[in-house]
């Protein structure tokens, strides 16, 4: 099934499956290369990102468990972290060398170590293992209320500190907020308000924009020879960059100027009826 609550299930029976089936997809990712092991790498750390909204919308039911289910999807999608920049920096350049500073273009082959793949292997299966032991029976709709505005609370409080200092790496913590609050719509989106699905398509345009910029910053800043880039490409790329970051926080600023406590209030009426 899909990466969301279908409306025939309760809440807890949806989550307890989707936590399941995306460690199992995990999992299976390392186990089973496919033709491409960049996509293989971003497989898995999507999955990770997915995993570790869903903590975050359950944590208020999890509290015990959560700081190490997070820590340790944490840990398994940081251990691809280098081998992911390296393809980034593959694929940017691909994008240069083609005149296209939008940092589009196809990622370039990169292996995955068989001992982090196995390691990474190891986690997901003890995550899997714990998540029939979660107490969602009685999971309600006030609890995943609770969830899903902490999210968005942190994703206003981390555009409102880029604002005060718009450098990458602020805006990278901003990026990983806007992950998990789409992340969230898409859990939510078939029995969440209809205006989730607007509201979800408006945030996956800006994790693309951020994606890009994040991707130019990552071969600008990384530790890679730039001896190949003239100048002149460094610094259209740089303007890039910041014009793509511009553009993403004009868009969450209009995204994020609802009250966290109005869309809350909105989603608990449409998920009560799911809760029993």
């Amino acid at each position: 099934m899909s990466y969301c609550i279908d409306a025939t299930e309760s809440l807890g029976e949806g989550l307890r499956r989707i936590a399941l089936e995306q460690t199992t997809a995990a999992i299976a990712d390392m186990s089973i290369p496919g033709p491409d092991p960049g996509d293989q790498i971003h497989d898995f750390r999507r999955r990770c990102k997915k995993l570790r909204a869903l903590f975050r919308l359950i944590q208020p039911l999890i509290t015990e468990q959560f700081a190490q289910a997070d820590a340790e999807v944490r840990a398994a999608s940081s251990k691809l972290g280098h081998a992911r920049d390296k393809a980034v920096i593959g694929r940017t350049l691909q994008a240069v060398a083609a005149d296209n500073v939008t940092a589009e273009g196809n990622i370039l082959s990169i292996g995955v170590d068989g001992e982090v793949a196995g390691e990474c292997t190891e986690i997901m299966q003890a995550v899997r293992g714990r998540v029939d032991a979660w107490p969602l029976e009685d999971c309600s709709a006030a609890e995943i209320r609770k969830g899903f505005e902490e999210t968005y609370r942190n994703l206003q409080s981390e555009l409102m500190r880029a604002s005060a200092e718009p450098t990458n790496w602020q805006y990278h913590e901003v990026r990983k907020w806007a992950k998990y609050h789409w992340y969230q719509l898409q859990l939510l989106l078939h029995v969440g308000p209809e205006s989730f699905a607007e509201r979800s398509e408006k945030l996956r345009r800006i994790g693309e924009e951020l994606g890009d910029a994040h991707d130019i910053a990552v071969l600008l800043d990384g530790e890679t020879d730039h001896r190949e880039l003239s100048e002149d490409t460094k610094r259209r790329l740089g303007d890039r960059n910041a014009a793509l970051l511009q553009s993403a926080a004009l868009r969450l600023r209009d995204l994020t100027r609802a009250d966290p406590q109005t869309l809350g209030r909105d989603l608990e009426r449409r998920l009560a009826n799911l809760s029993s």
